[in-house]
């Protein structure tokens, strides 16, 4: 009961995060019934439509489609994967929202009830500062796990047929999945670490939520507009090269990796996010005074 009782918001999040799973394999379940019926229309038309030569590709695929030989698309592990993808468009907006609620809850109150205070004559100042980011980053794990379910049922869901797409830079479904979660999870790094920084000034829980998911969508406003848009501008005018690439400046969509700029720029881009908003965490808690004068300001 202790447990539950502590981690509430977590166990909520959870069985919400748990739903999504489910809801991705019903959307990929009814991807696959979908495929079956335009089949059905197509073969339909095609056997009953004397326009239609025995020796095209449409008819030989209705024979194997009649036959139960026919060579699914759907089948394959990148099919139902982006189907995933598309079922996650919306969860992209409320990553941050979930980490924020579950992150932010612990910490705010410790600032907003002046505890802060009375931790820091018991244990100096780094103790304090670790028992606190320790309770910041415990949702870390939260959309990693998430994502490893949902690659569970897209590899099931495709009996574990993983043939790369002609694009696709992996071998093995094994170092494409590894990959993609150490992606979640880094983004997750940078949006606690974003959290830090918004609760270091608003103590108040619920403000200090609701402005960390502004701070991403303004972050997600001047990538786009500035790195995404006037530096690459100014790379093409100094060097003639078209090296625009306005999927890799981004913040908000963080389940897909882009690979247009390949997967070492990709990830020293997210590992960049992750390190600059360490570093200004850093920059916030590094004055003990300033953080007890900002706590004994609440009421």
């Amino acid at each position: 009961m202790k447990f539950i009782k502590k981690n509430w918001l977590t166990i909520i999040f959870l069985f919400f995060g748990l739903f999504l799973v489910l809801r991705v394999a019903i959307d990929i379940n009814n991807g696959i019934q979908n495929e079956d019926k335009s089949l059905n229309t197509a073969c339909s038309y095609a056997f009953n439509n004397s326009n239609i030569s025995s020796s095209s590709e449409l008819y030989n695929d209705c024979l194997k489609f009649k036959n139960g030989t026919y060579d699914y698309y759907s089948d394959n592990f990148h099919y139902k994967l982006d189907i995933a993808y598309s079922s996650l468009l919306v969860a992209c907006y409320i990553f941050g929202l979930v980490l924020f609620i579950i992150s932010l809850k612990e910490i705010s109150s410790i600032f907003k009830n002046r505890t802060a205070l009375l931790m820091l004559k018991r244990e100096n100042y780094k103790d304090f500062l670790k028992r606190i980011f320790k309770s910041v980053f415990k949702p870390a794990w939260f959309w990693p796990l998430i994502m490893l379910l949902i690659f569970i049922v897209c590899l099931i869901g495709s009996d574990f047929n993983y043939k790369p797409n002609t694009n696709s830079l992996y071998a093995s479904p094994v170092l494409f999945i590894i990959l993609n979660i150490i992606s979640v999870f880094l983004y997750s790094i940078t949006y606690l670490n974003l959290g830090l920084i918004v609760v270091r000034h608003q103590h108040n829980y619920y403000l200090a939520v609701i402005e960390s998911f502004l701070l991403v969508i303004a972050i997600e406003i001047f990538l786009e507009v500035v790195p995404g848009f006037i530096i690459w501008q100014q790379l093409y005018k100094a060097t003639g090269k078209d090296m625009y690439n306005s999927q890799l400046f981004k913040i908000l969509e963080v389940f897909r990796i882009n690979l247009d700029s390949g997967v070492l720029v990709y990830f020293i881009y997210v590992i960049s996010l992750v390190l600059i908003t360490g570093f200004i965490v850093y920059l916030c808690y590094r004055n003990k005074e300033k953080l007890i004068i900002a706590c004994e300001k609440n009421n």
